[in-house]
């Protein structure tokens, strides 16, 4: 039960914060940016999260 309650907490929370982040970088062309800049090895996908991150989540 308790386990239950984590998975659905967890997809409540990814529907309502994440899904809405990655909508709008469709959206705007920036996930092509972020890609792009992973594809150049310019950073890794672990510091580009955290730019997301901080951006959206203040």
């Amino acid at each position: 039960m308790r386990r239950k309650t984590m998975v659905e907490i967890h997809e409540a929370l990814r529907d309502a914060i994440l899904e809405p982040i990655l909508k709008g970088l469709m959206e705007s062309g920036e996930m092509d940016t972020i890609a792009e800049r992973l594809l150049r090895k310019e950073s890794d996908p672990y510091t580009l999260a955290e730019e997301v991150a901080r951006r959206y989540l203040k």
